[in-house]
């Protein structure tokens, strides 16, 4: 039986969540918290975390095959279900966002997903996700220099959504990505989705500060495609900062 642990505050359901595996949690662990006072995004930044925000981690079976696209599965997933239950309309911003483009220059995240592969002597093909939604306004509690690039979930549905019917759909859609990455086919399917909601095609973009060029596709395995004085080239990791359209 899936062991589910609720904090009602806690540094990190990520930390937490790792750190139970290697004492033998198992596939369908879930770490949930009302606040994160050392919430963890991509590449070690720190994820606002006050209350009124949904902080789970998960523990999956990392799929054998195409493991790294397993954050844009997920992504995938989760925007199709709060497209579903909230109307939410929501772009995928590789490698692990959920963000409202509107159309106007500015750009607002909803969602964060972060994935960390866990090998233990035991089980050596187990991975946490992380997902991190901004639910219900608490705009007070951001710092002032995040407000302008925050959305929240109830923006869509036209009332604050119950924190645990987010729960509910955010573990089912993580569940469902995973069990999507590991069939066959289940890759190319991933990607060609990804694909339809990339945010930032014909954008300028950056890695890691550096401009790269224009964005212009995924590749089958889940990178990013850019172009450059007509030459293409792909980007596997990095930080991907998305300017106005080209």
């Amino acid at each position: 039986m899936p062991v589910r642990v609720e904090h009602d505050r806690v540094g990190s359901t990520q930390a937490e969540a790792v750190r139970l595996v290697r004492f033998g949690a198992r596939e369908g662990t879930l770490v949930v918290a009302r606040e994160q006072s050392d919430g963890r995004g991509r590449l070690d930044r720190h994820w606002a975390s006050p209350r009124g925000g949904l902080y789970l981690s998960m523990v999956v079976a990392l799929p054998r095959t195409s493991p790294g696209l397993l954050p844009l599965a997920v992504g995938a997933e989760l925007r199709d279900a709060l497209h579903r239950d909230w109307d939410a309309d929501l772009r995928v911003k590789w490698p692990n966002d959920l963000v409202v483009d509107e159309k106007e220059g500015r750009l607002r995240k909803v969602a964060g997903i972060l994935i960390d592969r866990v090998r233990t002597d035991t089980v050596p093909n187990l991975a946490v996700v992380g997902v991190g939604i901004n639910v219900r306004r608490a705009a007070a509690a951001l710092p002032p220099d995040l407000r302008p690039g925050i959305a929240f979930l109830e923006e869509f549905g036209g009332s604050a959504p119950e924190l645990d019917r987010v729960e509910s759909t955010a573990v089912r859609a993580v569940a469902a990505a995973a069990r999507r990455v590991a069939r066959p086919g289940g890759a190319g399917a991933v990607t060609s989705e990804c694909r339809r909601y990339l945010y930032g095609v014909g954008y300028p973009v950056t890695v890691d500060g550096v401009p790269v060029g224009i964005l212009r596709t995924l590749e089958d395995d889940g990178a990013a495609t850019v172009e450059h004085d007509g030459i293409l080239s792909t980007i596997y990791a990095g930080d991907l900062g998305v300017g106005a359209p080209a």
